[in-house]
């Protein structure tokens, strides 16, 4: 799988780096599957926007209707840092740990995670903003 991963990077001609990657991003996909049951995260009302800066630095908002404390809104600032090694962007941002759970492959325009953690099928899509 790893070498697909790597290989998926130059099928475009799309070439990251720190600066290609910058930017800003809203989700498009988000779904967990676990037990052969899908929850798509975007049609229970989940929204994310993320902005990459050139330096490191990640920032940006999560809501989810349902989700924090004794079933109220989830309404999180996304502010942590984030890597670029090759294609592989990692995040790092404590208040939404899942994001750094995934490693999300650099495409041109878009961050794509589709993993197994804990047992669940994680799939999302970043897509930068026009």
């Amino acid at each position: 799988a790893a070498v697909l991963l790597l290989s998926c990077g130059d099928d475009d001609g799309f070439t990251p780096t720190t600066e290609t990657v910058a930017g800003s991003y809203h989700v498009t996909t988000l779904r967990e599957t676990e037990n052969g049951i899908t929850i798509d995260h975007l049609a229970l009302g989940v929204t994310l926007g993320l902005e990459l800066h050139a330096d490191g630095t990640a920032t940006g908002h999560l809501f989810a209707p349902v989700g924090g404390l004794g079933g109220s809104g989830l309404d999180t600032d996304l502010s942590g840092t984030w890597t670029l090694s090759g294609s592989t962007v990692t995040l790092d941002i404590p208040e939404a740990a899942f994001l750094g759970d995934v490693t999300f492959t650099a495409e041109n325009d878009v961050l794509r995670a589709d993993q197994t953690v804990g047992g669940a099928r994680v799939e999302v899509i970043l897509t930068r903003d026009e």
